[in-house]
């Protein structure tokens, strides 16, 4: 006989609504295969993660919720709609030529939490991230902050991060490319600058 059953509760659910949280993952996951309305694409993505420090679970661990982006700040995207909103600023166009996400890992803000139903399965999803309110505070972190880019790829770093990102990670075109020449590969990635950007702003 051999015998499968449940063998844990479900992971529990982020409170639909508005929280205080603070970026923890700023992760390149590179260039992955997507579906869209029946049509495959290999699109170039970040995965976007958010500690909510004063949201705790039942075992006193904070929330964590985590969202992938289309690495692109072309003016229908939505990495720059909610950047833009987060900073409470549009992008200048020196900003547009190359923005160094990686200004983000710690940084705070408000995420809008929305609950999503799909057959017998509730998930959560980042409705809109935007600038945390005036005198508002973000509790200290209180697990690492994870950044990691494949363009200046450190397997260490890679390690660090959890299973299933390292997972796909592995799927992307860069990581299986890695080692072939530049007319082998079928995407070579191109480069972000560093920005001078305005104190006022955020990031």
């Amino acid at each position: 006989m051999l015998l499968a059953k449940k063998t844990g509760e479900d992971f529990p659910l982020i409170p639909a609504g508005t929280h205080i949280a603070r970026c923890s993952w700023v992760v390149d996951i590179g260039t992955q295969k997507t579906s869209w309305k029946g049509a495959e694409k290999w699109l170039r993505k970040v995965l976007l993660g958010f500690e909510l420090p004063d949201e705790l679970m039942t075992d006193g661990r904070p929330f964590f919720i985590s969202n992938r982006y289309t690495l692109s700040l072309g003016s229908k995207a939505i990495l720059r709609k909610r950047l833009e909103a987060w900073r409470g600023a549009t992008f200048t166009e020196q900003e547009l030529e190359g923005f160094d996400l990686f200004k983000l890992a710690g940084l705070p803000c408000m995420l809008t939490v929305i609950h999503k139903t799909e057959g017998d399965k509730t998930y959560t999803n980042i409705a809109s991230i935007s600038k945390l309110p005036k005198n508002s505070v973000c509790s200290p972190a209180v697990n690492p902050q994870a950044t990691f880019s494949l363009e200046q790829f450190n397997p260490d770093t890679l390690k660090a991060l959890p299973e299933w990102v390292q997972k796909t990670i592995l799927q992307s075109r860069e990581y299986q490319n890695m080692g072939k020449t530049a007319t082998e590969s079928e995407n070579p990635a191109g480069d972000f600058d560093d920005d001078p950007f305005n104190d006022s702003i955020p990031f």
